[in-house]
């Protein structure tokens, strides 16, 4: 008996130690995302308030150009490191879903498994680091082009492309994938090989 329950017992834990590490992985993620997400906009803006406030002593229009282009690069790379966190985060979602399960947690108790209804668009989980992201870059991209659209009066294309890029996303993109996921799953499974008819073979023993 006790030779039984220990494979069990050691099986339990080894799950119940994957789900805390789990949890601690996604909690660490999600922690240091929202960090980012904060400190990004409240940098940004600070540097574009100092650049206003020292309007009648701008940097030349190339060290403006630069510092523009610099900001953008930035706030490119670290969208980048957001998104990858983004996809990590629900994979470890997904996982800690499954050790639910198996660790046999009640329906509707699981913090991973039965989340809910997922949001989509802006109210997704990725919607507030791509509205976020998207209009710090956008402030950059208009502080490196800021002469060339004041005297071109072209001022009004960084906010169009910044909007643009949103409604391609959570439009056009993500309703597409979205469309396809759901053909996979609804679409029927393969039959599987059928067994040999043992009909025939017994038919010739009678």
């Amino acid at each position: 008996m006790s030779h039984s329950s220990q494979p069990a017992t050691e099986r339990e834990e080894t799950l119940r130690l994957a789900y805390e590490q789990t949890c601690g992985s996604h909690g660490a993620i999600t922690d240091f995302r929202a960090k980012l997400l904060a400190l990004l906009p409240i940098a940004s803006g600070t540097a574009g308030i100092f650049l206003l406030l020292n309007g009648d002593q701008l940097p030349r229009p190339g060290l403006l150009q630069a510092i523009g282009l610099f900001g953008c690069a930035i706030t490119l790379g670290l969208f980048i490191y957001e998104y990858r966190g983004i996809k990590t985060c629900i994979e470890l979602r997904i996982y800690a879903g499954c050790l639910e399960g198996k660790l046999g947690v009640p329906e509707r108790m699981g913090q991973f498994r039965d989340g809910g209804r997922p949001l989509q668009g802006l109210l997704a989980v990725e919607g507030a680091s791509w509205l976020v992201y998207v209009s710090v870059f956008v402030g950059w991209l208009y502080l490196a082009g800021v002469n060339s659209w004041w005297d071109g009066g072209l001022e009004w294309i960084p906010p169009a492309l910044g909007v643009l890029a949103l409604f391609l996303k959570f439009a056009v993109v993500n309703p597409l994938f979205r469309d396809r996921k759901l053909i996979v799953l609804r679409s029927p499974p393969t039959p599987a090989p059928s067994p040999p008819d043992r009909a025939r073979s017994g038919g010739s023993r009678t």
